[in-house]
């Protein structure tokens, strides 16, 4: 532990349905936990100030002060309609996205994130789907970003 008695390290715990209680929050706080790590693109806002609520009232019965994460949502951001039902992009193949109303195919697809040619640049990395699929950004155009 640093001389000025506060450790850096901190244990972060994603709180979801299973660990919302205010007993099972307290043996996580009792356990070490710092930061309790709520994810807000799922749960309404009163699902959210619930599992707070629990939290004050764990972090009060352990004498131990918890911090709350917010893990907000990003934009959804969504692809365009595509010619046929299944594509299949290959690995390492060039890839366009664009911001023109096109029906996608295996080379190419539309998105409905407008301010994707501005918003990256080469050398950038999308993750689409989760990150299940990576594109490296080779170069941008007014309508199009060109990735491998």
């Amino acid at each position: 532990m640093p001389l000025n008695g506060f450790s850096k390290t901190k244990i972060i715990c994603t709180i979801g349905p299973a660990s919302q209680s205010v007993e099972m929050l307290q043996k996580l706080i009792e356990a070490g936990m710092d930061v309790a790590r709520l994810n807000f693109s799922h749960g309404t806002r009163e699902d959210h100030q619930r599992v707070i609520d629990h939290l004050r009232e764990a972090s009060r019965r352990s004498g131990e002060h918890v911090t709350i994460l917010q893990d907000l949502s990003g934009p959804k951001i969504r692809t365009g309609k595509l010619k046929e039902k299944k594509v299949e992009i290959k690995t390492g193949a060039q890839f366009t996205f664009t911001i023109r109303d096109i029906p996608g195919d295996a080379e190419r697809v539309s998105t409905t994130y407008q301010y994707l040619t501005r918003d990256v640049k080469a050398g950038d990395t999308i993750l689409v789907d989760d990150g299940k699929m990576k594109f490296s950004v080779l170069s941008t155009t007014e309508s199009d970003v060109l990735c491998t």
